[in-house]
């Protein structure tokens, strides 16, 4: 059991940490089904495999007979009086917002990160970030890896199942910025001396700082960079830097993740790319080949956002048509949900309720 939630716990940032004191709530939320709401969205599924496999049955096996009525949906539930619903005692209470127009919508940070690698190939991928870039480990599983701890953001790398088997080996849009000028080439040396087998490009100028693409053992594409410019972006000791997402159209992509999303924009690089979140790892929205340090990730980004309180936050975004790939799940303490944006760019969302 405590291996069970400890992996989880890595996967989520903490998603089930308190999980036996919320025990009549998991009942309620009627988790035994959760695989049901988040199948064919592999990085959301692989976010909650192991509790639906290892742990729900365990708590199945011990709860209660008397199943709770079900909390209304968070996004159908309507109060009058400007009343929220609340999952955790059934009824609407008073929000704290006065105003009758639309409050922001908060994103903290983001909570992680997520890669995916074939069976077998965990091994030589926690040699590759453990021993070759020198990234601390938080926790290892049988199927996963968890790297960075704490409120940084998390380097979530699974072992892929057949439902993510096409998320293995492409170019992944994360960047880690080496804490000293020359780290670059040390750190190619180092792999070299240890025998890890990478494929590298050559180091490149970009804008004021300089690049290097590594293919890890897995085949993970991921990018290294020192720059003085973007030293507000977190060294590889603490988290990643940024993921590079691919956009078509940056007005419109703007008006999604700025304008629907309120996501905090950090600044404008040029007019085909845009920093997102202040605070931690950044997201980066690219729109031409080029223009950012790395290959942008497109499709499922394995990217994880942390949202301040999550019924109210995707009650407004359904209201401003942000399409939601499936229906908010609550566990624990924790709700999720997945989100596309106009590019078909899957984001997942969760936050403390």
């Amino acid at each position: 059991m405590d291996a069970a939630v400890f992996a989880v716990s890595a996967l989520t940032g903490g998603l089930v940490r308190q999980i036996n004191a919320h025990r009549s709530k998991v009942a309620s939320a009627g988790i035994s089904t959760v695989s049901e709401r988040v199948k064919s969205i592999p990085c959301t599924t692989a976010i909650l495999t192991l509790y639906s496999s290892k742990i729900a049955p365990i708590l199945d096996k011990n709860a209660d007979s008397t199943r709770y009525p079900k909390p209304t949906n968070a996004l159908t539930h309507k109060c009058q009086n400007n009343r929220r619903h609340s999952s955790k005692d059934h009824q609407c209470l008073p929000t704290a917002r006065t105003n009758t127009g639309d409050c922001p919508v908060s994103f903290e940070r983001m909570v992680s990160t997520n890669l995916f690698v074939r069976k077998g190939q965990l091994p030589a991928s926690r040699t590759f970030w453990e021993e070759g870039l020198g990234i601390p480990l938080g926790r290892a599983a049988e199927s996963l890896l968890t790297f960075y701890l704490g409120d940084n953001t998390q380097l979530n790398i699974h072992e892929s199942t057949p439902s993510s088997e096409a998320l293995t080996a492409r170019h992944t849009g994360l960047g880690l910025r080496v804490p000293a000028p020359g780290d670059l080439a040390r750190i190619t040396q180092r792999l070299q001396s240890r025998g890890i087998t990478v494929t590298s490009g050559q180091i490149r100028d970009f804008m004021s700082s300089q690049s290097l693409t590594l293919t890890g053992p897995a085949g993970n594409t991921i990018c290294l960079f020192e720059s003085e410019e973007f030293s507000d972006q977190p060294h590889m000791f603490d988290a990643p830097a940024f993921v590079v997402v691919s956009v078509s159209n940056m007005r419109r992509s703007l008006d999604f993740y700025v304008g629907r999303l309120e996501m905090p924009m950090l600044d404008q690089i040029d007019q085909h790319t845009v920093r997102l979140l202040t605070e931690g790892t950044q997201l980066i929205l690219c729109e031409r080949k080029g223009t950012s340090p790395t290959t942008p990730v497109s499709g499922d980004t394995g990217i994880c956002l942390g949202v301040s309180d999550p019924e109210y936050a995707f009650g407004q975004l359904s209201g401003r048509g942000v399409a939601f790939q499936n229906t908010p799940t609550i566990l624990g303490n924790t709700m999720l949900a997945s989100v596309s944006d106009p590019d078909g760019n899957t984001l997942n969302l969760m936050g403390t309720i």
